[in-house]
């Protein structure tokens, strides 16, 4: 409200609302009987000088706030858990101020390398131009034919040109393909390998076959006998199917989208050949 700022009391949208009125306060949290997702394209009522907080209050029925026409975001808004919106309403528009997004898992892979090469990937799915990336993780997800080892550097960039001028940040990563030598059933906890090549104590690994799963590796692997050790499996994993190092990097990275695509730019590239075509599947985590 024009003159001070009450966080004191939350208030809901209507559930049908689409320009909710926003004159009875400054916190309000997103409706909670909808029973379908919804866009919110305009705020009414605002005093010059107000600030408005939107809280996350239905994930299961999105609300997503709309950029454009007298909402000047950042992007739209895309609600989640623990998801916050602050605007700024000046006589005719509402300016965003801040955000915050509840941790959102989006993914894509990079297909096809057969050569020491770079793959590109954009990935969608963000809610504004400069998301927090908090975690990501990277792992070969086909069957390249036989066992690999393989250096990769991992690119962020500002645009799609991906130049190195617009380099925000890099990492160098090893990913490793082997299969399990007679199979792992539900409950174990360790499993015989082609091989460990790549693979340290405190590793993920991932098995492919079947309902694939991630487990974590609790001692070093046994190189003579070409065994696993790791925390219990909850699926069954036919003999012969793939078993992959899962690169996983917890870090802070503020990644800017120049081009206001609203997306990651990443290359990935491939410092040795392997042996048959090889793809390479990413999960980023970001707020």
């Amino acid at each position: 409200m024009l003159g001070r700022l009450s966080l004191a009391d939350v208030i809901t949208f209507g559930n049908d609302d689409l320009t909710p009125d926003v004159d009875g306060g400054n916190l309000f949290q997103c409706a909670v009987g909808h029973g379908a997702d919804r866009t919110i394209t305009m705020l009414d009522a605002g005093q010059e000088g107000q600030v408005v907080v939107v809280l996350g209050g239905n994930p299961a029925n999105i609300t997503t706030v709309q950029d454009g026409g007298n909402m000047d975001l950042d992007g739209d808004w895309v609600e989640s858990q623990d998801a916050m919106l602050v605007l700024l309403f000046d006589g005719t528009d509402w300016k965003e101020i801040d955000r915050k997004t509840g941790i959102i898992t989006v993914g894509g892979a990079f297909t096809g390398f057969v050569a020491a090469e770079s793959k590109t990937l954009n990935l969608t799915g963000l809610s504004s131009r400069n998301p927090l990336v908090t975690r990501f993780r990277l792992y070969i997800s086909n069957d390249p034919t036989g066992d690999e080892n393989i250096q990769f550097r991992l690119s962020f960039y500002e645009s799609d040109s991906m130049t190195e001028d617009e380099l925000i940040h890099d990492y160098y990563l090893n990913l490793s393909y082997t299969e399990t030598n007679g199979g792992a059933l539900a409950g174990h906890v360790t499993d015989v390998v082609d091989d460990v090549s790549g693979l340290v104590m405190y590793d993920m690994i991932r098995y492919l076959g079947g309902t694939a799963e991630n487990v974590r590796l609790t001692a070093v692997p046994n190189v003579p006998a070409l065994t696993l050790t790791f925390t219990a499996l909850l699926n069954d994993h036919a003999n012969n199917t793939g078993v992959v190092r899962v690169a996983e990097v917890a870090d802070v990275l503020s990644v800017i989208d120049t081009d206001g695509s609203n997306e990651i730019h990443c290359r990935l590239e491939s410092l040795a050949a392997p042996a048959a075509a090889m793809d390479v599947a990413m999960e980023i985590e970001f707020q």
